[in-house]
């Protein structure tokens, strides 16, 4: 049983309002996952804060066959994908 960690997940790609919506849709159908928030923006990167059980691996194996959100390495211990609407 893992426990649940709050994992920053950075995103490309996230300019519009549509966008924010739809990339917090898919973190919060993450299985296990409890909260998704907004951590901070910065002109067309969102790092999303979310709350899951099993923490970034969760997070990882979950998105890991998404067509819209492709991950494109680790920065200071964050995930960092990029969205494709």
């Amino acid at each position: 049983a893992y426990g649940e960690l709050e994992t920053f997940v950075q995103v490309g790609g996230v300019t519009t309002l549509n966008d924010y919506a739809a990339v917090s849709r898919l973190l919060e159908n993450i299985p296990g996952t409890r909260r998704v928030s907004i951590f901070e923006t910065n002109g067309g990167t969102a790092t999303f804060s979310v709350v899951v059980r099993g923490g970034a691996q969760a997070v990882d194996r979950a998105l890991s066959g998404s067509t819209r959100l492709t991950r494109v390495g680790v920065s200071n211990a964050q995930l960092v994908y990029e969205y494709r609407p």
